[in-house]
């Protein structure tokens, strides 16, 4: 799973002990990584101190507008052969559905989205179509698109 992440989003600090919670509980089942902004050291700050690791950085929204990711906290599941595997997810309830769905309790998707969704080619430029999100939540931090 992709998490999109803004060091100075107050909901995605919040967050940060339950995404710890969910890499170790679904270790073997879904591998949680953070996907960044901001520097360095604010970053190493916030991840040291809830002990957070797979903590990746983007330049300013690059990856997150990849995966049309439309703010933090947000995120979506890519499946071990590349393809997308959700929705995106966004908003804290939507995030535990997913991660619940992902780590195999089969929890139905907040708020109706199926396991059945087709997947995509991740390659951003091949002009592939978006998914629906599965929530419409006011994300905090917008992409600046």
């Amino acid at each position: 799973m992709l998490l999109f992440t803004d060091p100075n989003c107050g909901p995605c600090t919040a967050l940060l002990p339950e995404v710890r919670r969910w890499q170790r509980d679904y270790a073997e089942k879904l591998t949680v990584s953070l996907i960044s902004r901001g520097t360095l050291e604010e970053n190493r700050a916030k991840s040291t101190e809830q002990g957070l690791r797979g903590v990746l950085l983007q330049e300013e929204w690059e990856i997150a507008q990849a995966y049309q990711a439309p703010g933090t906290p947000s995120a979506v599941i890519v499946m071990p052969d590349g393809t997308i595997g959700s929705p995106v997810a966004s908003g804290v309830e939507a995030l535990e559905s997913l991660v619940t769905y992902a780590g195999g309790e089969r929890a139905q998707l907040y708020p109706s989205c199926s396991p059945k969704q087709p997947k995509e080619n991740l390659a951003p430029t091949a002009g592939r179509s978006t998914l629906p999100p599965i929530t419409r939540h006011r994300p905090c931090q917008q992409d600046p698109r």
